[in-house]
């Protein structure tokens, strides 16, 4: 095989220079430690055409190539691993930048070398192609959601945010909806993370001590600034929510989706979705040590699809959680974290629900199924357009069956698999059934 131009990484060099080497020139560029370093090979013929190099740092180096009809450009890299800390990250970035500055733009410019990431074969518009090996890791994924957001953040409208042109309509009933769940924050610190253009951030000012709104795209911050600039108890921060330290005691809320939502025509996304039990599994694991007997932990006060999507696009993947920090005592409980935990892992486990379906019949768990609910919702001689609460609703057999005479029903359930088996049924049916459920999660 022969090749004209090589790049290295972990040149054993120290300092910064060119050896000559069997016809080869090598180019390095090198610290104080092993590690780290990198160089660039050109055979003879490459090596006449040189015209000078730059060695940035143990890791970026420039060369300058002489060519016909155009020069070329070269950068060698070996990025930090993605556990490294954000000091050498940032070090790394900005010296790759810095080399990229000092390249003319009309002349072919190639970066190469080890950049430390896994791009998967998940393609991203602009960035990688669908033919990449393994799965993607945490640094190649940030990158791609950075462009992502680029991409979408141009304007900083609302409708661009939520890349849905309804998105005006949506947040006038979706605001005071998700604020009508928050316990009362009036005079207490609010940590707001993924603020963007401010929805939600002008509303919390309004009655919390301070806001601390937190966004990655630096875009959307400064509309929120502009927005929100005659409130003085708001902080505004552009930062990486995962990498964001705040002292303890905060106090935030958290509201997500789970699936792709929107209308706006989109490349690649590299968001990860998962299902709701992944996101309950999160906040029901974390465990804080109090004393010898008792811990902290969180448990679930609500949880339910937000009914403003429910109601204007048919749609039940927006999903809001209210969760609370409670003592916990170890020694109770069987062995589980809570008595929900217990029911939620054995007793209703999504397997033991399906066994009770096939026993009870599609959507019931307990005994009687069909039959006596017909026989008990004929008692309640129910009327068109009338509103059904059903307490306990199970797998939501009940509030399907009823829903064929009124005009809508509400489930209250405090096992969150059955929740989430009575929101796959709901979507298995028809869309107009999706229109009338409101299935929410929590304790009476």
């Amino acid at each position: 095989m022969k090749l004209n131009i090589l790049g290295l990484r972990e040149v054993r060099w120290k300092g910064a220079g060119k050896i000559t080497s069997g016809g080869h020139k090598i180019i390095y560029s090198g610290g104080t430690e092993s590690e780290k370093r990198v160089g660039i090979v050109v055979d003879q013929t490459a090596s006449k055409a040189i015209k000078g190099y730059w060695a940035l740092s143990d890791r970026v180096l420039l060369a300058k190539i002489a060519g016909k009809p155009v020069d070329l450009n070269i950068i060698q890299v070996y990025a930090p691993t993605a556990n490294s800390n954000d000091e050498d990250l940032d070090k790394f970035y900005n010296d790759l930048d810095t080399a990229k500055t000092q390249c003319k733009s009309q002349v072919p410019l190639i970066i190469m070398g080890d950049f430390n990431t896994k791009v998967s074969t998940e393609k991203v518009d602009d960035i990688v192609g669908k033919h990449g090996l393994g799965i993607r890791n945490d640094r190649e994924l940030r990158s791609a959601m950075t462009h992502y957001w680029e991409e979408h953040s141009k304007e900083a409208s609302v409708e661009e945010m939520m890349l849905d042109s309804s998105a005006a309509e949506l947040t006038k009933e979706e605001i005071p909806e998700i604020l009508s769940y928050l316990p009362d924050y009036r005079g207490k610190t609010v940590l707001e993370l993924g603020a963007g253009i401010g929805r939600f951030t002008s509303e919390l000012a309004k009655s919390a001590k301070k806001v601390i709104a937190v966004d990655f795209m630096e875009s959307f911050l400064n509309k929120n600034r502009k927005e929100n600039q005659h409130f003085d108890n708001i902080e505004f921060i552009a930062s990486d929510v995962t990498k964001l330290v705040q002292p303890e005691e905060s106090f935030f809320f958290l509201y997500a989706c789970f699936s792709n939502e929107g209308d706006k025509k989109r490349g690649e996304n590299p968001t990860r979705y998962r299902d709701p039990e992944i996101y309950e599994a999160f906040y029901s694991s974390v465990q804080l040590p109090r004393d010898s007997d008792s811990i902290y932990g969180y448990d679930l006060v609500v949880s339910k699809s937000v009914d403003t999507y429910v109601k204007l696009k048919n749609n039940v993947n927006q999903v809001l959680w209210l969760i609370q920090k409670v003592k916990k005592d170890k020694s109770s409980n069987q062995g589980y974290k809570s008595f929900q935990e217990f029911l939620d892992s054995q007793q209703y486990s999504a397997r033991s629900i399906l066994l009770y379906e096939r026993i009870f019949g599609y959507t019931f768990v307990s005994t009687g199924g069909l039959e006596t609910t017909q026989e008990f919702v004929k008692l309640l001689n129910l009327k068109p357009g009338q509103e059904v609460l059903d307490v306990g609703g199970g797998i939501g057999g009940g509030a399907f069956y009823m829903s064929k005479s009124v005009r809508g029903w509400h489930v209250l359930q405090w096992l969150r698999p059955r929740c989430t088996v009575a929101c796959e049924s709901a979507l298995r049916s028809a869309g107009t059934l999706l229109s009338r459920a409101r299935v929410p999660g929590g304790g009476l």
